[in-house]
Formats: structure tokens, sequence, C-alpha cells
């Protein structure tokens, strides 16, 4: 916890950098230790503190590098906690995204995963969240990811964003769309 605080300060930043965008993703392999933690965090007694770690970890997530790591390692419990700090992350992050500051890192896409993440326990927020990012950064790359919360949802939000995704996607993306069967098909 104390960690994300520091952020940049924390004396092993920048130990690992990922090689896609060279920026430190050491949060990433954070993030994963704190995922894989359920199991000793039950048997100690300690699972408020490792919710507490997630929310020190998403409330960072608008200025540091996860990798994908970040919304794909929280369990439902943890989100239901969490989930006023991640919009909060959202809403700074789409802030930051609208501005045209240049991002040191494909902040839309973690953007993306995190909101996709929520689909877990709320594809109506998930979807909005989603949406809220494309509006601002319609990636390619987000929308390829934004297909987890297809697969994840069927709420009646999450099919309107597939559509959506088709209206302004590639041919890749519209095809990982149609693959998701939003008509609710098996």
């Amino acid at each position: 916890m104390n960690a994300a605080k520091l952020a940049k300060r924390a004396p092993w930043y920048e130990v690992l950098i990922d090689r896609k965008f060279s920026v430190d993703s050491t949060f990433a392999q954070l993030a994963v230790a704190v995922g894989d933690s359920d199991e000793i965090a039950s048997d100690k007694g300690t699972l408020a503190l490792r919710t507490e770690a997630f929310r020190s970890l998403v409330q960072i997530a608008d200025g540091e590098y996860f990798e994908d790591k970040l919304g794909e390692i929280i369990d439902a419990d943890s989100l239901r906690a969490v989930l006023g700090d991640i919009e909060e992350a959202m809403q700074r992050g789409i802030h930051s995204l609208a501005s045209g500051v240049p991002q040191r890192f494909d902040l839309a896409t973690q953007l993306v995963d995190l909101a996709a993440s929520v689909a877990l326990i709320d594809g109506r927020t998930a979807s909005k969240f989603v949406m809220d990012v494309l509006r601002v950064a319609p990636s390619q790359r987000a929308m390829v990811h934004a297909a987890t919360l297809l697969q994840r949802s069927r709420d009646q939000e999450v099919q309107q964003l597939g559509e959506y995704m088709k209206s302004i996607g590639d041919e890749r993306v519209r095809q990982m769309v149609a693959e998701t069967r939003l008509d609710g098909t098996a």
C-alpha cells in the first residue's frame, strides 16, 4: 500500500521496464502478487489488507502502467470494495486522455481492461466506463481489449457497446464482436 503511495519514489521503481512502452512495469508484478495472495490472505486473516492493497493499486491506475494485469486479477469481492476507487481512477484517466497530453503508455487500453473487470459484478457500469474511454480515445487496441467485457456480461448496455464497437472498429474488432454472439444465441 505504501509502495503505491510512493509510486515513482519507490526504491524498486524502474527495476522492471516494459519493452513495448519502455516504462516501469513493477506495479504490474505487484498487482499479480496481490491477486495471487487470496488463499494465503484468507489463511492468515489478512483479506482486509489485501483489499486495501488492491485499492492502493487502483488509485494509481490512471498514472502507472500495469500491463494487462490489474484488470485481470481483481476478484468480485475486491471489486465491490474498490468500485468507487475504480470510478475515480477512470474519471481521472479519461480526463487525462481528453486533455490531449501524450501518455507514457497506452492508458486507454489499461482503463478499458480495468473497466472490463467491473463486468464481473456490474455489466452496465463496466460498459459505461468503456464507452467513456472509447469516446475520447477510440483506439483499435482498446476495442480489442473491450471484447473481454462483451464476453463477461450480456446486459443490454454491453450489447449496445458491442454495436458501437462494430460501427467504429476495424475488421478484427467487428469479428471479435460477432464472435461474442451478442444476439444471445449459444
